[in-house]
């Protein structure tokens, strides 16, 4: 079991529209940037990739580790907030780790391409 600590809010870098289809028919708020912004940001890093078999069903279970980095990011870009009451299932949704998260679905399976997982958490208001 993983635990982690809510971040500020997740940012998606040019997301695709099954994501914001997906935002928006769970109801979940988020922000378009229209200007650059840079924040203090983790984005994990994967270094390996484990088959866990749960509840009926293979899931791919990444392991690796978060690294921190001020990253600017760009206009359309996407912020959601991680306040008010969907706050945990919005962590639950895009969490590397987490069981339910989107990345192990098959239409997001390409979240797990690479070796860094295309989700950024904003760690601080800074």
């Amino acid at each position: 079991m993983v635990t982690v600590k809510r971040p500020v809010a997740y940012i998606v870098k040019k997301p695709s529209k099954k994501i914001t289809d997906m935002l928006e028919s769970h109801h979940i708020a988020y922000n378009v940037l229209a200007k650059s912004e840079s924040y203090n940001v983790e984005q994990f890093e994967i270094s390996g990739r484990d088959t866990l078999r749960l509840e009926g069903r293979d899931t791919i279970i990444p392991g690796g580790r978060f690294r921190r980095a001020e990253v600017t990011f760009t206009p359309g870009d996407i912020i959601i907030p991680t306040s008010g009451i969907r706050a945990n299932q919005i962590v639950q949704i895009f969490e590397p780790q987490s069981f339910y998260g989107i990345s192990y679905y098959e239409e997001y399976q390409s979240l797990l391409d690479s070796d860094l997982y295309p989700v950024f958490r904003i760690i601080s208001n800074d």
